[in-house]
């Protein structure tokens, strides 16, 4: 679980979810990056609906006010 202070709303993720979350708000990354980097920490492919998922997710967590695009 996790207790958002900004919105005092508490949000249950998945481990996945967890650690995209960690990774992006230690080091702002493109998506695809972010994708290659999750993917090889997890032993998994960064195919293209890997790629996919995280995008979509990282939408998510910035509709919930998680996370907020950053330009480069």
């Amino acid at each position: 679980m996790l207790y958002h202070h900004a919105s005092g709303k508490t949000h249950l993720l998945n481990e996945g979810s967890v650690l995209l979350l960690q990774q992006v708000l230690l080091e702002p990354k493109a998506p695809a990056d972010t994708a290659v980097q999750l993917a090889s920490r997890q032993g998994a492919i960064a195919d293209d609906q890997f790629h996919i998922h995280i995008t979509e997710l990282l939408a998510r967590f910035e509709e919930l006010g998680l996370v907020e695009r950053v330009s480069p």
